[in-house]
């Protein structure tokens, strides 16, 4: 115990805990509050061989010492020395194992360890192995020092009968400890059963509930068995995080959309946990903002209201040069503005349905034509009304962009009722203004998996996406694609404007590929193909439907990524099946990551 500077012997207790407690380890591992309220650390602090403990405590017959914590280099590493500073300055307290004082009478296992530490938890087989290749150096000498046999039948029956003596596994209470009392039944409220005892997985549910819930942290689960209520308790010890959260990140990229972003947020439990948030996003092809309240309230089926209004903008710019960083001139500029909110229930703590409602203003500003001066006028369409959308969703996935593992698919019908007011520009050829009212339904579906392979060295993946979408033709045929579904599937598609990637119906397929390569380094393949329904042509500016299947398009990219603790630093050659973007070499350090559009 660290603050006292006493050695404690776990001799006794709850066996998880003193395990748990001999894994801590100053600015390495955190350590867990015990029941009595203090915080251990292990022994190897004060202590790093303690063979003088075995004997006062336990007075055993023969003592089995293994060392693994004398000095890892025989000489100075100096080409690595900058590499391992920073996983060797938390072992500095630690003493050096006095291996003498096992004696004669015990045996003593010195694996051969060059190079490896304790912070090495990506070569724990290595370690394995070369634990077991020198315990079977000495196995002669432990058959001849521990001369006790045990029939291996006989400790079967006897492991049985230990079990079958335990009591039936009822859990007829769970308590949390650590908050204040009203914050302890809010999170003893994440909890639900059927009838008057917890099953497995309602303590799973419930546990995972809590710890993905970001105001609490340092949670620690128990269990223990009540004599009087002749059933487990389950316990979770839980500490408050910070009231205030706040978020800095950034996305630098080979193209011209470099982006910051500030976010804070404030949150307040008592009864009920309210949060409020804000956070803007800043750069040259994407600047957006978000405020929100909500209020999350805990039970059988834990759901959450929240108000929220949201900006977004895109530029979408002509640009030039070698890594195509010049802009030339303004494509296509979008700004929509949401004022609603959402209402949300979550049946699991991976999956959530949600109801989300709003009125909505949309600009558009456009060029009809491929050519742009600056001194042009863009067309303008303003789109303004009211939506809602009922939508189900699940994710597991492991990582916000470059998935390898895991699942999500989501499902969602939006309702869409609003008018369409038109200006014309300088180049366009209906020069009069005009408006159009517009009602539509729309099914979306997607759903991604991967499944890693040979013993997760490497990752397969597939992708699928329907749109089916009852919106009409907008005035002219450069409206109709702004306001159209975007098809997306990599991470650039976003901050590109591309005419066969949008379309009110289509359906999309795909396969990914993951292979690690050396470190944090692996080598990503994508490949999609996708078909658009009635696709929308150009005809004098107009949109005009063709009734029939588009070609099937395809897009694809491979590339490098590396992960570094601010986001993957990934370059990828892409290409996209459209006559003004094909071929491409795009980079990337930092998510790049966006808000929902109003009508996505």
């Amino acid at each position: 115990e660290v603050f006292t500077r006493t050695e404690i012997t776990q001799k006794s207790g709850n066996l998880a805990d003193a395990v748990r407690n001999s894994m801590t380890f100053p600015l390495a591992f955190r350590p867990i509050r015990n029941p009595d309220g203090r915080y251990l650390f292990d022994g190897a602090v004060f202590n790093n061989f303690p063979v003088d403990v075995m004997r006062k405590e336990f007075n055993p017959d023969i003592i089995i010492g293994v060392n693994v914590g004398d000095v890892a280099f025989k000489d100075y590493p100096y080409k690595k020395a900058d590499e391992l500073i920073t996983s060797t300055l938390a072992f500095l307290g630690t003493s050096v194992a006095d291996t003498t004082s096992i004696t004669r009478t015990g045996i003593y296992i010195q694996p051969n360890l060059p190079g490896l530490g304790a912070g090495d938890f990506d070569k724990v087989r290595e370690l394995i192995g070369k634990g077991d290749t020198a315990t079977q150096r000495k196995m002669a000498l432990i058959r001849q020092r521990i001369g006790r046999r045990v029939d291996t039948l006989d400790l079967q029956r006897r492991r049985r009968a230990f079990q079958d003596a335990a009591p039936t596994p009822r859990f007829v209470q769970v308590k949390v400890r650590g908050l204040r009392d009203n914050q302890n039944g809010y999170a003893e409220r994440f909890f639900r059963r059927d009838g008057s005892t917890y099953n497995l997985d309602d303590l799973e549910e419930g546990y995972y509930r809590l710890a993905a819930d970001d105001y609490f942290r340092n949670i620690y689960p128990r269990i223990s068995y009540d004599p009087a209520k002749q059933g487990y308790v389950f316990s979770v010890d839980a500490q408050q995080n910070n009231n205030v959260a706040a978020e800095v990140g950034f996305a630098l990229s080979t193209r011209p959309i470099d982006n910051l972003y500030f976010g804070i947020e404030f949150k307040y439990l008592r009864n009920l946990l309210y949060s409020v948030g804000a956070n803007v996003s800043l750069g040259r092809f994407y600047n957006g903002a978000q405020g929100n309240f909500r209020i999350n309230v805990p039970g059988r089926t834990p759901f959450f209201i929240q108000p929220q209004i949201t900006y977004n903008q895109w530029d979408y710019q002509n640009t030039g040069g070698v890594l195509g960083r010049d802009v030339l001139s303004t494509q296509v500029r979008q700004q929509d503005t949401k004022v609603g909110g959402q209402i949300g229930i979550s049946p699991h703590y991976r999956s959530r349905i949600v109801l989300d409602m709003g009125a909505f203003y949309n600009v558009d500003n456009y060029s009809n034509t491929s050519e742009v001066n600056s001194s042009d006028t863009l067309a303008r369409t303003s789109f303004k009304g009211f939506t809602a959308a009922l939508r189900f969703s699940r994710n597991s996935l492991n990582r916000k962009q470059y998935a390898i593992a895991g699942r999500r698919y989501v499902v969602s019908l939006r309702g869409v009722t609003g008018e369409e007011f038109y200006t014309p520009g300088t180049n366009s050829l209906l020069r009069n203004e005009a408006s159009r009212h517009h009602d539509w339904l729309q099914l979306r579906a997607a759903y991604e998996r991967y499944v890693p392979l040979k013993k997760d060295k490497h990752a397969w993946g597939y992708f699928g996406e329907l749109v089916l979408s009852g919106q009409g033709r907008f005035l002219n045929y450069r409206s109709s694609l702004t306001s159209a579904p975007v098809f997306a599937p990599l991470v650039d598609s976003r901050t590109l404007f591309l005419d066969n990637y949008r379309s009110p119906r289509y359906v999309a397929v795909g396969l990914r590929y993951s292979q690690p390569l050396f470190g944090s380094f692996e080598w990503r393949s994508e490949l999609y193909t996708h078909l658009n329904f009635d696709p929308l042509h150009d005809d004098n500016q107009l949109a005009m439907l063709s009734a029939k299947l588009s070609r099937p398009f395809l897009t694809g990219s491979t590339g490098i990524i590396f992960t570094t603790p601010v986001g993957p630093l990934a370059v990828h050659a892409t290409y996209y099946d459209a006559p003004n973007h094909r071929f491409a070499v795009y980079g990337h350090l930092g998510y790049i990551l966006f808000r929902s559009r109003a009508l996505d």
